[in-house]
């Protein structure tokens, strides 16, 4: 999917935000969700994450927040009809007007060039912008929140696209296929057929995700560490928002000692999935590797808080960042936690060992 219609619309709307003043927390218009369409796929740049990718793009600075989401229709995927978007983008408008004029946002521009169909609106006051548009998949709609300069949109453009290019990138039946014969040639111990049939299915198919990380995973077990990871990195710019994708990729990044871009991985996955421990666990990892402990213990803790106190590692991680910075007594409890929630663990029972030491 291409958004260039949205670059249509900053030209229309440059003179709006231009004028725009920055409000701190300023506070999200309710715009209610198209009828008759589920949501599919959401996408949110913003916190760390935003901030990490205004760092490599100048363009996005000013930007507090970006939210694309992807909605289908609600019907069974497999048996769903095509649609019809010149309709589709008939009921959206009839949808969104009434919303907007309550809002008084002020309409920018439509789009009904060939099969591109949609609107934008900023709010008096210039500090958001909502978008909406069709595709062959169905609906996006796109809320932005800060001032947007011409010059800003090519790199918010790309980040929009990136997310819903491939937010939902699922393989076919042959894709799938041929990775089962992949995993088939590995489990047997034949690696190097397994990277044969993989590389010259990638070469035939080079945009699927699927074929790529199975490739990937090929190259892991050959000990193959550098391409690994150029997959991984292949793979992502497939489909961006994947949040599993983030993390096998920072994990291989962190094994060719590349922890600066395993860290930003980390917090990308972060950010798609603010909810999970996953990723503020690696996050620890990278900076106990580097010597950063008290960010490391921040990681920890974050990690713990959402769910990861029942894993055995995060406390023997926890504890080896206390015994690095003298803590033997808070060293010594998490070790001990670590063996409550799994008797036997080895590590565990070496570092206590070491502690008794006085190692």
């Amino acid at each position: 999917m291409r958004l260039r219609w949205l670059l249509v619309v900053v030209f229309s709307a440059a003179s709006a935000f231009a004028e725009a003043t920055s409000s701190a927390g300023s506070v999200p218009p309710a715009i209610a969700p198209p009828p008759g369409l589920t949501q599919v796929h959401e996408f949110r740049l913003q916190g760390a994450m935003l901030e990490r990718m205004s760092e490599r793009h100048t363009g996005l600075e000013g930007i507090r927040s970006v939210v694309v989401r992807r909605y289908a229709p609600s019907s069974t995927r497999r048996s769903r009809p095509p649609i019809d978007r010149e309709a589709l983008a008939r009921s959206l408008r009839e949808h969104y007007t009434p919303q907007m004029q309550a809002l008084k946002w002020v309409p920018l521009v439509q789009d009904d060039i060939g099969a591109r169909q949609g609107a934008a609106y900023t709010s008096p006051d210039g500090l958001w912008l909502f978008a909406f548009n069709t595709d062959s998949k169905g609906a996006v709609t796109t809320l932005v929140e800060g001032q947007v300069a011409l010059y800003q949109m090519p790199d918010l453009e790309r980040v929009i696209v990136h997310s819903l290019g491939h937010g939902r990138n699922m393989p076919s039946e042959e894709e799938l296929r041929v990775s089962r014969q992949a995993q088939d040639l590995l489990k047997s111990g034949r690696a190097d057929k397994a990277v044969e049939l993989l590389q010259d299915q990638v070469t035939k198919r080079p945009d699927s995700v699927a074929l790529r990380l199975s490739l990937a995973r090929a190259y892991d077990k050959i000990g193959k560490k550098r391409e690994r990871v150029a997959q991984l990195k292949a793979a992502i710019a497939l489909d961006p928002a994947a949040y599993g994708l983030r993390l096998e990729y920072g994990r291989a990044l962190m094994s060719v000692s590349d922890n600066q871009e395993a860290l930003f991985q980390f917090e990308q996955a972060a950010a798609l999935a603010p909810d999970r421990a996953t990723p503020s666990y690696f996050i620890g990892c990278v900076y106990q590797g580097q010597s950063e402990y008290e960010k490391a213990l921040k990681a920890f803790s974050r990690a713990s808080d959402l769910g990861g106190e029942r894993w055995p590692s995060l406390a023997m991680r926890q504890g080896e960042v206390y015994e690095k910075i003298g803590d033997r007594r808070a060293a010594e409890r998490l070790y001990r936690r670590a063996l409550e929630i799994r008797p036997g663990y080895e590590e565990a029972q070496q570092a206590l060992a070491r502690l008794r030491a006085g190692g």
